[in-house]
């Protein structure tokens, strides 16, 4: 049995089972899916022991090896928000990083300061924060860096000024799936489209949120393929801005705009 604790508090509805599906996955005793039943998510809600904003949630097991009983847990965090909020989604490695695989090697080794990321980066995040928006960070980076990459959001810190908290959705593949994705196939823009489908537009939908309403007010990326992952899931391209390794920022829609202006140049 795998018991669950929120804030401190621990909830014997939502206790699970270890499934024999594959190593480290659970199921929910009471619906025996991977989902929980909302209205117990609801009823924790009115009780108070979920609230709106963060929550941190333990997944605890105790279990017996060679006669010799362990425990074992996994923490992660349950995000409460209003059906109207609004989000920025932030790509991490090469947006908030000034490259994919240096910042990734030199964040997983981080004492929270860092000199391979954007100067900046974390006011101008606390800004957008500071008119009432969420964020969600996309990463493609494998589930099993996930301490390390939330320990990298949580403790950057560029003069004082720190990332806002937010949702973290990362690749629940192995590393070698995730280099499949970006070297082999290119195109980690399908994993954080579905990302972003499942795990965000779904939940909104499911709480009233309609189609027509803005979701989304900016994507931050740093590659084709996270312009591509963001108007998937309808960004319009003035939303959607690219950062270079020189830090510069450009609104999408601008930057096609000044491809085509290139391309008649050259057509003359």
């Amino acid at each position: 049995t795998v018991s669950v604790t929120i804030n401190g508090t621990a909830v014997p509805a939502l206790s699970m089972r270890l499934s024999a599906s594959g190593p480290g996955l659970a199921t929910f005793a009471h619906s025996s899916g991977y989902k929980p039943d909302p209205a117990i998510l609801l009823s924790l809600i009115s009780s108070g022991t979920l609230r709106e904003g963060e929550n941190d949630v333990v997944y605890s097991n105790v279990y017996t090896i060679k006669g010799k009983t362990r425990s074992r847990a996994a923490r992660g965090r349950i995000f409460v928000w209003p059906s109207d909020t609004l989000l920025v989604v932030s790509d991490i490695d090469g947006t908030i990083t000034k490259s994919d695989v240096v910042g990734l090697v030199d964040s997983i080794g981080m004492d929270g300061t860092l000199s391979h990321t954007h100067g900046g980066v974390c006011e101008f995040y606390r800004g957008l924060e500071g008119k009432g928006v969420k964020f969600v960070y996309l990463t493609s980076r494998p589930i099993s860096l996930m301490s390390y990459t939330r320990r990298f959001i949580s403790t950057l810190n560029q003069s004082g000024h720190t990332l806002p908290s937010g949702l973290m959705l990362c690749h629940t593949g192995s590393v070698r799936e995730v280099l499949v994705t970006e070297l082999v196939r290119k195109n980690p823009d399908k994993f954080k489209e579905d990302a972003l489908r499942r795990q965000v537009i779904v939940p909104f939908a499911a709480a009233g949120r309609k189609q027509e309403d803005k979701l989304f007010i900016a994507g931050f990326g740093n590659k084709l393929t996270d312009m591509r992952a963001y108007a998937a899931v309808g960004m319009s391209l003035e939303d959607i801005y690219i950062i270079d390794k020189k830090s510069a920022m450009l609104c999408e829609s601008e930057r096609a705009q000044l491809e085509v202006e290139a391309f008649d140049a050259v057509r003359g």
